[in-house]
């Protein structure tokens, strides 16, 4: 079966990992592109890296590098990084964006296949996304111009997808409706006056006066 190779890992940690400007970037990287861990993000600044230092070199190479440069170039403006009118120089100015929008998931959020990058996450890791008839379920696979022109969506109907959530949304409105009705009707409705029964009034006979009481013997 052969000796395991171990895989060896694509991209460099940040020299200094808390760094507040640093960490703040990211997370907005992470947000706009909906990417799941860090490592989405340093991988595609080694790939940046990698190709400045090879835009360097051939920068520095005494005499003709004319071949080099026409390599380095088309493989970037077959990766849709660099445009076709590119020079050597425009390869220095490339930063992480530029791979992270080359990305399956970018790219299905681009063409409108999903309407938010959670949801394109989702329909790539489920195999509702195929390039060449092909199903590719990695996310964060970099795809060249020609594939991305053959990308199709084969997953459960849009419109089946698009009315769950608004069932679930249009009931719970209902709810929320019937329950403010309801909450409005015990307010209006005329509280029941409770009458209070009269004290008895214990009437007191009047004590009559000592002469009052002598005269009615006498009579």
């Amino acid at each position: 079966m052969g000796d395991p190779v171990k895989t060896r890992k694509k991209y460099s940690t940040p020299s200094h990992m808390w760094i507040q400007e640093r960490i703040t970037r990211e997370t907005k990287l992470s947000g706009k592109y909906g990417l799941k861990k860090r490592q989405e993000i340093w991988r595609a600044e080694s790939l940046v890296k990698k190709f400045r230092s090879l835009a360097r070199q051939i920068a520095g190479i005494r005499g003709d590098s004319s071949a080099e440069q026409e390599r380095l170039l088309g493989k970037l403006l077959r990766m849709g990084v660099i445009g076709s009118d590119s020079k050597l120089n425009d390869i220095l100015t490339l930063d992480a964006t530029d791979f992270l929008e080359r990305r399956l998931q970018t790219i299905v959020l681009k063409k409108g296949l999903a309407s938010t990058a959670k949801e394109a996450r989702q329909i790539v890791l489920h195999g509702f996304v195929t390039i060449d008839g092909e199903r590719r379920r990695v996310p964060g696979s970099l795809l060249s111009v020609n594939e991305e022109d053959s990308i199709a969506y084969v997953g459960p109907s849009r419109e089946q997808t698009v009315q769950k959530p608004t069932r679930a949304l249009e009931a719970a409105a209902d709810e929320k409706e019937d329950k403010s009705r309801d909450d409005k009707a015990l307010e209006e409705k005329p509280k029941e006056v409770v009458e209070e029964k009269p004290k008895e009034v214990v009437e007191e006979k009047t004590k009559s006066s000592p002469a009052e009481e002598k005269k009615g013997d006498s009579s």
